[in-house]
């Protein structure tokens, strides 16, 4: 059970479900927002710049964050949507690209990924006291 203090401090229990209901709920009204706006030139049929924004779930942004990571660059950088095309008012525009960047982060938080260590360089000092046998480092 999740708690939150009401408006006298004390914590009030919420089950977990509603937690889920409300982030079902932001996901179609964010759907509604890419079907009006997005899915008119990134559909299955048009495609254009080989993108597609009709099938991919919102319940999953933070599964393909190379997909929803472009949307956002282009939507930032004032590239989307073309100057014919009639946009909602700009706070829902930037309700829906913050929402996907909390999803795309929400989900790496749970998996990070610091890479691979290819190689390591070894000081002289570490190396000189491996040949030697001994430590020469303190």
């Amino acid at each position: 059970m999740d708690s939150r203090p009401d408006r006298r401090g004390k914590l009030r229990l919420r089950p977990p479900f509603l937690k889920v209901a409300s982030m079902i709920a932001t996901s179609t009204a964010q759907r509604a927002l890419l079907d009006q706006c997005c899915v008119t030139c990134h559909g299955d049929k048009t495609k254009k710049a080989n993108l597609t924004l009709e099938n991919p779930d919102l319940n999953t942004v933070g599964d393909h964050p190379e997909l929803w990571e472009k949307v956002v660059r282009k939507h930032r950088e004032g590239l989307m949507s073309p100057p014919a095309v009639r946009l909602p008012p700009l706070a829902e525009c930037e309700r829906l690209r913050n929402w996907l960047e909390t999803e795309i982060h929400r989900k790496a938080a749970t998996r990070p990924n610091p890479g691979s260590v290819i190689l390591h360089l070894e000081r002289l000092v570490e190396w000189l006291g491996r040949v030697r046998g001994t430590n020469q480092d303190n």
